[in-house]
Parts: C-alpha cells; sequence; structure tokens
C-alpha cells in the first residue's frame, strides 16, 4: 500500500490475512509493505488470523512487514496474531521515519502455540518520532518472544515504549528491547517501561530492556517489574466484600487496560476481552 503525498486517509484501512482453510500443514508467508510518501497521514490496522475450526494439522505463519515514513508524515499503525494451540508464528517488522514524521506502532500477541514477534525501527531524520504500545500473553505451555529495537540515528529524536506480557500455566513470556542512540544523535529522548504479571508459579516472565548510547547530551530511561498480583491490593479487595478470584480479575484487567488506553484505535479492548477472559478461567 502506498499513501500518495499530501494525502491524509480519514477512514482507517483493515487488512486481514487469515490462514487457508486447508486439512495438511501449513506455511504460510505474507509480505506486506507500507510506504507513506511526504506530508500523508493513514491508520493502518493488519490482523493475522488463523480461525479455523477444529483443525488437527498445525500452521506456521511468517510474516514480514516493511513500513517507509516519509518527511512530516504519521501514521498510526496496529498489528494482531490470533490463532490456536496448533499456531506457530514469526513476525518480522522492519519500519523506517525520515525527518518530522512519526509512527505509533501498537501490537497485540492474543494467542498460539509458539509467537516471536521482531520489531526494528529506525529514526533515520531529524526531529522523528516513535511510539510502541502492546501486550503478549502466553498460556498453557506456549512460548511468547518480544524483540524490539528503536534506532536514534539523527539528533533531536524521540521514542517511547510501553509493554505488558502475561505468562499463565506453564507459558513463558520473553521481552528484549533495546534503545540504540548513535554517535552524533544529540537530544535524543528515549523511555522504555516493561511490566510483566505471573499468573502461576510456573509460568515465566523473562525480561531485559537496553539501553546502547554514544551520544553525551542525551535522556534515556529503561526499566522491568515482573511478578504476581500483589497480595496486599487482593487483600484490600477482599476487605471490601469482593472475593479473591474476583480481586484478581479486576487487578489484571486493570493491568492490561494501562497499556491499550494508549493504542489509538477504537474496540481494541473488545478485541482483546475474549483472550483476557481465557485467562481469568
Amino acid at each position: 500500500i502506498e499513501i500518495p503525498p499530501n494525502i491524509v486517509i480519514d477512514t482507517p484501512i483493515n487488512i486481514y490475512f487469515p490462514v487457508p482453510e486447508v486439512n495438511s500443514n501449513v506455511l504460510d508467508t505474507p509480505w506486506f509493505i507500507l510506504i507513506l510518501n511526504a506530508n500523508s497521514q493513514a491508520e493502518v490496522s493488519v490482523h493475522y488470523i488463523d480461525s479455523r475450526e477444529n483443525s488437527s494439522t498445525p500452521v506456521w505463519i511468517n510474516a514480514s512487514e516493511l513500513i517507509k515514513v516519509e518527511a512530516n508524515s504519521h501514521l498510526k499503525y496496529l498489528s494482531t496474531y490470533s490463532g490456536d494451540a496448533k499456531t506457530y508464528r514469526f513476525v518480522s517488522t522492519n519500519a523506517q521515519l525520515d525527518k518530522d514524521s512519526s509512527i505509533i506502532y501498537n501490537s497485540l500477541l492474543l494467542d498460539g502455540k509458539f509467537i516471536r514477534s521482531e520489531l526494528n525501527v529506525e529514526l533515520v531524520g531529524e526531529n522523528g518520532f516513535a511510539e510502541i504500545n502492546g501486550f503478549s500473553l502466553s498460556e498453557m505451555v506456549n512460548y511468547s518472544e518480544v524483540q524490539q529495537s528503536i534506532g536514534h540515528l539523527k539528533p533531536n529524536c524521540t521514542s517511547r515504549i510501553n509493554w505488558r506480557g502475561i505468562g499463565k500455566d506453564e507459558g513463558k513470556t520473553v521481552y528484549r528491547g533495546k534503545i540504540y542512540i548513535a554517535p552524533g544523535a544529540q537530544k535524543s529522548d528515549s523511555i522504555q517501561l516493561f511490566k510483566g504479571l505471573c499468573l502461576s508459579d510456573r509460568a515465566i516472565v523473562d525480561a531485559k530492556p537496553q539501553l546502547e548510547i554514544y551520544a553525551d547530551d542525551v535522556r534515556c530511561t529503561h526499566g522491568a517489574t515482573v511478578g504476581p498480583p500483589p497480595q496486599e491490593l487482593v487483600f484490600y479487595f477482599q476487605a471490601r466484600g469482593i472475593d479473591k478470584i474476583r480481586a484478581r480479575k479486576l487487578l489484571v484487567s486493570a493491568f492490561v487496560k494501562q497499556v491499550l488506553k494508549e493504542i489509538p484505535f477504537p474496540n481494541v479492548t473488545k478485541l482483546v476481552e475474549p483472550y483476557l477472559g481465557k485467562i481469568y478461567e
């Protein structure tokens, strides 16, 4: 998809990649290229869906996304991944931003046997802005891995990462994030934050935020927290007549909605609710 120069798309563009309805092993390799030419704006949502019913065969989805945002252009982007216990998903996204441009990249890794998402954003022009929001969910014995990198290659660029991860049963959720500040990329401003929630003693949430800085006039922070729902908050609810199960549901819902409210797309909460319902069980 290519947006011509000086064009503003007011209506969101929705794109769907469904898994083929076949009764054999599937390797699906979708490619998606999005280009915003100078002085343009758009909202794009891309949904990778495995909605096959009663299928006994696995599917491996190996998707690639290429995003280019030219000078003074602005993109709001949503990418979602959903499947079942037989879905293996690998997604690689590369985005490049020119001067005075911005991207708000949002991603929801909702379900699947194995999910690996790689996102690389390069700020190649001055005054660029990149924001990443989203969360990943891993339950049963599933595995979810997120690799994110934002490269500040020019001065006066800003970036934000706000990510959540949830592990349940024996699921494993892994987060790796890196902010790279190139030599000469002065006045860079970056904040990276990850929060993980373990809903069982066997679940694993593993986080490693990272800063790599080669300039001396920057403001960069990063942090990560991982743990179960705070027992003092559960007790607080119980002291006010709310049982323990209901209290945990409220805390998990609030944990996820902290990041969902940052995603500038309508009906995102409604999209996520069925998957949150499964982790409440």
